[in-house]
Order: C-alpha cells, then sequence, then structure tokens
C-alpha cells in the first residue's frame, strides 16, 4: 500500500463509518519504524475532527505481533498516533502471549489466539472473506476487530459519544488481567497500567454500562510543554537525564492542561545504533512510562513520536523527568532491567537549556529544562570509542494533551 491508498481508505465515507478496525502495519521485525504519510495522517486528523457529524470517527489500531523479534509497538506510528486506538493481546487466560510487543501506547487488550509460549496454542474461530469460516484466527489481528465491537456496543448504548469519550470509557472501564504480572503500576489518577496490557482488559459489559451515563469530556487542549533549541551529545554507554518543570500552560487558557490523556516525546537522534537506545518518561506524579525499549536489530537513525496513554487523568504540573540510556554492552535479556538499575557516575550537571516554545502566547517560564548527564562505569576505559560513538539529540520536545 502507499500513502495514497491508505489515505483514501481511513477517510472514505467518514460520516457514515463510525468504527475503522485496522489489523495492519509496519513489518515486526525489531529494526523498522512505519507511520502515515501526509495523507494518511491527514485522513486521521481530519476523521476525529468531522467524521461522525464531528464527533469523531474511532479508528482502532492492532498494536502488533513482534515479540519474538523484541518489537516496541512505540515504533509504530499508526499505534502511537493520539487518533488511535492501540489494541494488543491476551490468551484465554488472560495471560501474556509469546508474539506480544510492550509499549506504553497500548490502551487494552482482548482474548485472542495465542499462549505465553508459541507450542500447543488456542485460535479463534470466526467469519472470514468470501462468505467463508477460519479456526486459525490469532494475534493482534483478531484483538482490534473484537475491541472494535465492543466499542460499537457502546456507540450503540450512547451514540453522543466523541473520540476522546470512548477512550476515556476504556480507561475506565477496562479490568486487571493477570494480576501476578510484576509489570502492574497505578498512576497518579488511581488507574492501574501496564506495558503489557495497557489499562487492562476490555470489559463489555463495563463499558455499555458506563456509557450510557457518560457525561461527553471538554475540548481537547494542547500544551507544548518545552522545545529543546540546542543539540545534546550523550556518550556511548553513558545516560542523560532532562529534568523540565510544568505547569500545564496556564498562562494560555486555550492551552492550559490540568488533566492529561495523552503524552508525546518528540526526538531527533543520531546513532551508530539506534536499537541501542532506552528512553523513558517520569511524570510529576511518579509515573514511569518507557517510551523506548532496546531493539538489538535497530541500526538507523529516526525522527519520531513516543506516546504514552498511562498518564492519564493526572495533573501535568510538576518535574517530568526524561530518561535517556545507551544499552549498547549491555544483553538484551535484561536491558529494561539495567535501564532501571544500573548505577552512573555523575559526569556533569547544573546546566540549563533554553527552551523554544512553538506558541508564542505560552510564557517562557512554564517549562525550564535541567539536566543532568552520567557515564556508566567501563570495564575498558576506552575513552577514545566512547567519544567516536556518541549519540547526538537534535531535537526534544515534550507535548501535553488534555482537558
Amino acid at each position: 500500500m502507499n500513502d495514497t491508498f491508505e489515505g483514501k481508505a481511513l477517510s472514505f465515507n467518514n460520516h457514515y463509518i463510525d468504527i475503522y478496525s485496522n489489523s495492519w502495519g509496519p513489518k515486526d521485525d525489531g529494526k523498522s519504524y512505519g507511520k502515515p504519510g501526509p495523507l494518511s495522517e491527514e485522513a486521521l486528523k481530519r476523521g476525529v475532527q468531522f467524521g461522525r457529524q464531528g464527533k469523531g470517527c474511532i479508528f482502532v489500531w492492532a498494536t502488533g505481533n513482534g515479540g519474538l523479534m523484541d518489537d516496541d509497538c512505540n515504533c509504530d506510528g499508526y499505534v502511537t498516533s493520539i487518533y488511535t486506538i492501540g489494541v494488543g493481546s491476551i490468551s484465554d487466560h488472560g495471560m501474556s502471549v509469546y508474539y506480544k510487543e510492550s509499549c506504553a501506547s497500548t490502551i487494552a487488550v482482548t482474548f485472542s489466539g495465542g499462549s505465553h509460549h508459541e507450542r500447543d496454542e488456542n485460535k479463534l474461530v470466526t467469519t472470514d472473506i468470501d462468505g467463508q469460516c477460519t479456526d486459525h484466527f490469532r494475534g493482534t489481528s483478531s484483538s482490534a476487530p473484537i475491541a472494535s465491537g465492543i466499542f460499537a456496543l457502546a456507540l450503540e448504548a450512547n451514540p453522543k459519544l466523541g473520540w476522546r469519550d470512548i477512550q476515556h470509557l476504556i480507561v475506565h472501564s477496562s479490568t486487571l488481567t493477570s494480576p501476578l504480572d510484576k509489570g502492574w503500576q497505578i498512576n497518579g489518577a488511581g488507574h492501574h497500567f501496564n506495558h503489557k496490557f495497557g489499562f487492562g482488559k476490555l470489559d463489555a459489559y463495563n463499558m455499555v454500562q458506563m456509557a450510557r451515563r457518560w457525561k461527553n469530556v471538554g475540548p481537547q487542549r494542547i500544551c507544548n510543554t518545552f522545545k529543546l533549541e540546542s543539540p545534546v551529545i550523550l556518550p556511548s554507554n553513558g545516560s542523560l537525564e532532562l529534568h523540565v518543570q510544568s505547569d500545564g500552560c496556564k498562562f494560555s487558557p486555550a492551552n492550559f492542561v490540568t488533566k492529561l490523556e495523552h503524552v508525546v516525546l518528540r526526538m531527533s537522534f543520531d546513532a551508530i545504533t539506534r536499537g541501542s537506545i532506552s528512553i523513558g518518561l517520569t511524570s510529576p506524579m511518579k509515573t514511569y512510562s518507557q517510551m523506548l525499549s532496546r531493539r538489538s536489530r535497530d541500526i538507523e537513525e529516526t525522527d519520531w513520536n513516543y506516546m504514552t496513554v498511562f498518564n492519564w487523568d493526572e495533573s501535568p504540573k510538576g518535574t517530568w523527568i526524561i530518561s535517556i540510556f545507551d544499552l549498547s554492552g549491555t544483553s538484551p535479556l535484561n536491558a529494561s532491567t539495567t535501564a532501571n538499575s544500573t548505577r552512573f557516575d555523575e559526569e556533569d550537571l547544573a546546566r540549563e537549556v533554553q527552551c523554544k516554545y512553538d506558541n508564542e502566547q505560552q510564557t517562557p517560564t512554564s517549562s525550564i529544562l535541567y539536566m543532568k548527564r552520567f557515564r556508566r562505569d567501563s570495564d575498558d576505559g576506552d575513552e577514545s570509542q566512547n567519544q567516536i560513538s556518541k549519540i547526538i539529540f537534535k531535537k526534544i520536545e515534550l507535548i501535553l494533551y488534555g482537558t
């Protein structure tokens, strides 16, 4: 498919079609990045703005099946779009499946074919093309249409729901699955979340009951918290912390966010091996989102939007911490653990970086960047190699969406 074809498909009859279920995306090979082209991006944006007679079309997206390739669904630009709903899979026992991709843009999961291991997996029986049936449907490709059916029931119960209302209902009505999984956290607004399962498994009954009495949320507000103006260098095998103080753009009424929905980290960087980079985001309410995990097969450079839904309903006020790690000397099996626990020797700190705002009505005092740079202990002490392999971050932006 090309951008023209995708754009036409995603905008086709959008005043009549309520829900677009999408079980496709970039390659699940652990190294590719893929995102909507200009026409597709415009189709998604216009769909939520004008589709369904102005209430917004619902775009549902499968989060991908690249788990065996260490893939990360935050590298799928269709899933990380704020205009889409990223849906993952669980087994018939409510457990994690072997093909799952973990990421901070997964909002929920549904039952699907598959198990924690590739052997002895159960699969779905359902309808197929040309009036046929299939008994081997599985993967997140089957989760997206199941979720779409649940959303259709919610719209049937309350046709006035907007595109963001559906996402609010997901957050509030989903239920815990695999409760003993160690990845479960509670965000600052009291919502359980997990990078494997989002806010949990979709519950059709809960969602429909809640939809019947739901009051639509207010207009979306966008707070461009900061834009890094000068490049930042991260030495190989090192770490970088960016501390951003935000007030939610309170001096700009049209942009003032008091309750968060989506949070986007827009970054551009050059690295010899992009797949060695791990990026985390900690909110003022101490909620941690893994924005990018290590992908050992990934060797390209990128300009990308990383998105998290895990700060839903939190206040944006306070200090945000962007944590960047180079894990080039770390085994893929323990890369995520290393990103959270490795001790670093401090190299320099107390450096302030000037921030630039996209919206000039926002006051420059609403966000000040404070930077700490660290270098992990190295066994070989090869400083020359450390300098050759340095990573340059050319752009870092933090954008807050909410009400």
